[in-house]
């Protein structure tokens, strides 16, 4: 496989306009609002949407639930195994969005808790499942899938659903994490969460899929598998390339960048805690030959354990969150904290999901925690390289007892309206009920 571009083709124009932030009409002034837009109950319309949501050119949002849907599955709040859904937007400013579920997962060989979509421009959808599949050798849930959703050719018809790939763990990897991406030839790249080297089965790795030829099949390429440990350092450290990725995203020269949740720099490796790093995979430079991985940073227990991954600017710097911040890892490789938070502070804690970039360099993000619930943000850029970073909470949920949402914790969406589009974990209707936290999950819009 040489060097590939991400020019823009038809084929994959909508996923990467729906997963990069649409900015056309965007018109920032006021007060921000918000507005749940779709409220989950838990049974066949899905539950605990974990997955944010994407965009077609119409504006109908796609997403996933992680439970609901009424498969063989059960979790400890909702039978079912997840769903994938489409929301309408109304005919009319303020009415109301129709949500129509476009697949239920079954378990077992058909998949069942399915990660974040990525949608080509024929309308085809595309995800991985972290459980189900036809290997039990991961667990008794699987070891994941990918799997196409497709448009029915017309109006009222069901969509249709193929399993494009089983994981079977090991070196294959198993329970895939984060949503795909792209190339301009169609293929497919993620990562697993688990899976590796006979030293290191559960540090994880990266992936392709390579699209085939018209009634082919699917190929599967591992392009990187972590190793964890590079060897021990004084007081019983290690340094590694990181453990249990989370997702890439590419630049324009066809590089892969994420994070990994664990490994980098360990503190005490034997029983001690690992704090999660910052990677690069690069192509080869000729078909045929390997990929290569390269740290661009190792945490420490200061900024530590990324749960999301990385956006690129134009300039080639990197944004990310922590645990407990928000950080930019610039071009020289150099981190910088840009937003530090605290527990139940008025910004929130727990910035897990990351940042998304908006015109002018704005970042919008969500937090956990706050005055209650979690809350949206904005992030502002200083007008010097050095300068502080301005803040602004767009929104502060409320929780169930106000049909509003509960733990926000994935990438909002920056819609071509200029608005903000985002899912809560918990919230909203009553139904669902999870070690204590209340209600099914919601879809959001926020007016920045």
């Amino acid at each position: 496989m040489g060097r590939k571009g991400l020019g823009l083709t038809p084929r994959w124009a909508f996923a990467i306009v729906a997963n990069s932030a649409m900015l056309a009409g965007s018109a920032f002034g006021g007060a921000p609002s918000e507005t749940v837009i779709y409220t989950f109950q838990g049974g066949a319309d899905g539950a605990t949407p974990g997955n944010g949501v994407i965009a077609d050119s119409a504006g109908n949002l796609y997403g996933t639930t992680e439970a609901g849907g009424g498969g063989a599955c059960s979790t400890p709040s909702s039978t079912g195994c997840g769903t994938v859904f489409e929301l309408t937007p109304p005919p009319a400013p303020g009415g109301t969005w129709k949500e129509t579920v476009l697949y239920a997962f079954q378990g077992g060989t058909d998949g069942a808790f399915p990660n974040g979509l990525i949608l080509d421009q024929a309308g085809n959808l595309f995800a991985t499942t972290a459980g189900g599949g036809s290997s039990t050798s991961c667990s008794s849930a699987g070891c994941g899938t990918l799997f196409e959703l497709s448009p029915p050719s017309g109006a009222g018809g069901s969509w249709t659903k193929t399993v494009l790939y089983s994981f079977q763990g090991g070196t294959d990897g198993f329970d895939p994490s984060g949503s795909l991406v792209a190339d301009s030839a169609g293929n497919l790249y993620g990562a697993t969460f688990y899976g590796g080297p006979k030293h290191c089965p559960d540090c994880g790795t990266i992936f392709e899929f390579v699209r085939p030829a018209p009634c082919g099949s699917w190929t599967k390429a591992t392009l990187y598998t972590f190793q964890r440990s590079f060897g021990s350092h004084l007081g019983g450290d290690t340094l590694g390339d990181g453990q249990n990725p989370q997702g890439v995203t590419f630049d324009d020269q066809g590089n892969l960048f994420g994070t990994t949740l664990y490994g980098g720099f360990c503190q005490n490796f034997e029983g001690g805690s690992c704090w999660g790093a910052i990677f690069e995979v690069s192509p080869p430079a000729q078909p045929g030959g390997s990929w290569s991985e390269r740290v661009l940073h190792r945490f420490d227990p200061i900024a530590q354990n990324p749960a999301s991954g990385v956006v690129i600017d134009n300039t080639g710097a990197l944004y990310g969150a922590t645990f407990f911040e928000v950080y930019r890892l610039t071009e020289e490789r150099l981190l910088e904290d840009i937003l530090s938070f605290e527990d139940r502070s008025p910004l929130g804690g727990y910035p897990w999901a990351g940042v998304i970039l908006g015109p002018d360099g704005i970042l919008f993000g969500v937090a956990q925690g706050g005055t209650c619930c979690g809350v949206t943000f904005e992030l502002q850029p200083p007008a010097q390289r050095g300068g502080a970073w301005t803040n602004t909470i767009l929104h502060n949920f409320t929780g169930s007892a106000n049909g509003d949402g509960e733990l926000p914790n994935v990438n909002l969406l920056l819609g071509a309206d200029g608005n903000l589009y985002g899912t809560t974990w918990r919230g909203g209707s009553q139904g669902c009920q999870y070690y204590g936290s209340v209600g099914c999950g919601t879809v959001f819009q926020v007016v920045p």
